[in-house]
């Protein structure tokens, strides 16, 4: 009968420690969460080791490296590293009895021990299943059916792909942000040499996932910056409708005002998705590097796991990077809408500016041929004004109301005639 010894399940789980943009409080809050996962952890001992570097590499986060458990039948460790910008965590469970494989519900249960050591936290960028068995007959068939089986139990798909390993099998699968790596091998050295293996496939799964939280978070930014665009449609259609009627600045001033709203919200979220694009570039070249170092320290190719490379170049790369080309050109569209609606404001009130400067001038230029006028009437004889007297009007009171009439009415005429002289040079040139 085939049965199964050793049997191992790790889960490898990885947290945000800063984020883009974050603040030293949200940095704070991200450390506290990932040690709710941490069972009778000396807290202040934890922040020290934490902060004593700048983005390690790699770097231990307890001073004794694990925390070791009981639990009936199985014993194991949480393991946590500090990796750059972000947490890992490993949590091992191993059964110390042997397991037929004509029933896998020892799997369920193993990963029920692991997920009820984490204080019902959660990660926030994923996590890997990685199970490892020796197998007394090995061969293809009952390795892919069991392996299929656990992967249907640990994350509910059953798409796998595999590779020759040590003496064994290495199979994958993946959805999303979960991620299963099993290993079966036929003798026991090589127990010693998988777990060797943990602190290789502590960066490569961290890489892994990186990428393809990375990947998610283009996909939402470009829903964000659609619904940005949508929201632009809505202000063009109203500058057109303003353009068929009568000029209107504060139209135009809440259109620009909106409008630049907009373009800031839309830049930023262009930016960040650009960013993304560099997360994937960068933990892609990362990736392939850390890959290369396993395959030389076993000394064979590992093809399933360089399926996940390729696929990062030719989808997840590909595209986020297309999604930032179709999605740039609406910046330049909303920053030639902003530039039109300052140029037409200004425009406006420019004319609004210069008309007012001509009827300043038109009826100061009056004003002051009526006054010109006013001035001098005072000089004219008393026999031209007489003419109009009856014989109980005083000279004296009628001059002043004559003088008031002429000063109106070459005020008037001087306007006019400045008018029409601003008006025929403005056209004229």
């Amino acid at each position: 009968m085939t049965t199964l010894t050793n049997v191992t399940l790790d889960l490898f789980l990885f947290d945000i420690r800063e984020g883009l943009g974050q603040s030293k409080a949200e940095i704070t809050e991200n450390r506290e969460q990932f040690k709710q996962k941490l069972p009778n952890i000396n807290s202040a001992k934890f922040d020290q080791i934490d902060d004593q570097y700048v983005e390690p590499e790699y770097q231990e986060l307890l001073a004794g490296r694990t925390i070791d458990f009981e639990f009936g039948t199985s014993q194991g460790y949480y393991y946590p590293v500090r990796l750059n910008d972000i947490y890992g965590l490993l949590i091992e469970c191993e059964l110390l009895q042997e397991q037929s494989i004509d029933h896998v519900m020892w799997i369920e249960n193993l990963q029920k021990i692991i997920l009820s050591k984490l204080n019902k936290q959660t990660s926030t960028m994923g996590e890997t299943w990685l199970l490892s068995a020796q197998m007394n007959e090995l061969s293809e068939r009952y390795c892919l059916e069991i392996a299929q089986s656990c992967c249907t139990i640990l994350i509910n798909n059953n798409q796998i792909k595999w590779s020759p390993f040590l003496d064994g099998y290495l199979f994958e699968c993946w959805i999303e942000n979960q991620h299963v790596i099993i290993i079966f091998y036929q003798h026991e050295k090589n127990e010693k040499r998988i777990a060797d293996l943990y602190p290789y496939f502590m960066r490569l799964l961290a890489y892994h996932h990186k990428i393809m939280w990375a990947y998610r978070q283009g996909k939402n930014l470009k829903q964000l910056l659609k619904n940005k665009a949508i929201e632009t449609e809505k202000y063009r259609t109203e500058l057109n409708s303003y353009m068929e009627q009568r000029f209107n600045t504060n139209k135009f001033q809440q259109t620009l005002q909106g409008t630049w709203k907009i373009l800031s919200k839309y830049d930023i979220l262009l930016n960040n998705l650009s960013y993304q694009i560099r997360t994937i570039d960068t933990n892609h070249r990362n990736y392939d590097k850390r890959l290369a170092t396993i395959e030389a320290e076993f000394g064979q190719k590992i093809t399933c796991l360089s399926n996940f490379s390729d696929k990062t170049k030719n989808k997840y790369l590909f595209q986020v990077q297309t999604d930032y080309t179709n999605l740039s050109p609406e910046l330049a569209s909303l920053e030639h809408m902003i530039n039109y609606i300052r140029a037409s404001v200004a425009i406006e009130e420019e004319k609004r500016e210069r008309s007012f400067q001509n009827t300043i001038a038109t009826w100061g230029i009056g004003l002051a041929a009526g006054a010109i006028v006013a001035s001098i009437s005072g000089l004219f004889p008393d026999d031209i004004t007489g003419w109009f007297l009856y014989e109980f009007f005083e000279p004296k009171w009628w001059k002043a109301m004559t003088a008031i009439e002429i000063s109106c009415i070459s005020a008037i005429g001087a306007g006019l005639i400045t008018k029409l002289v601003m008006v025929v040079k403005t056209k004229f040139g």
